[in-house]
């Protein structure tokens, strides 16, 4: 019989609370038995199942299999990618409009109170450089 067991401890491991046991029979079927505390019971292939068994595992490489499922996801990837693209572009186009009414708003009620307020808001010569430097400098790394 075969038992698995954890790294740190030689106690067979419980899956759901029941104890399987693997044991090999002849050909490629298993045999499953549970352990004898949680009461005795045995579910085996017959031999037809058996045989389909062995007839569909011998037909059936796993990386074939991988393959094949690869591909069909790969295809409904390509499939709704242009769709993704669409989505996230308008997306985007919302975002950096909804952005740019935002900071004209912000820009226009703070100019109206600092106005109202009687607030000088004219900026020397070399600090419009500097932000016009900086804004440059931005673009340029976009």
């Amino acid at each position: 019989m075969v038992f698995k067991t954890n790294q740190y401890h030689s106690k067979p491991l419980y899956l759901n609370t029941v104890l399987y046991h693997l044991k090999p029979m002849k050909g490629n079927g298993y045999q499953r038995k549970r352990s004898a505390s949680k009461g005795s019971h045995l579910i085996s292939k017959n031999k037809s199942e058996r045989k389909m068994s062995k007839q569909n595992e011998s037909t059936k490489d796993v990386f074939a299999v991988y393959a094949k499922n690869f591909d069909k996801i790969r295809g409904n990837v390509e499939k709704v990618t242009p769709q993704f693209l669409q989505s996230f572009t308008s997306l985007q186009q919302e975002y950096l409009a909804s952005w740019s009414n935002f900071v004209h708003v912000c820009l226009a009620t703070q100019q109206h109170y600092a106005n109202k307020m009687g607030v000088n808001t004219n900026a020397p010569e070399n600090v419009t450089a500097l932000i016009d430097y900086v804004t440059d400098e931005i673009v340029k790394t976009l």
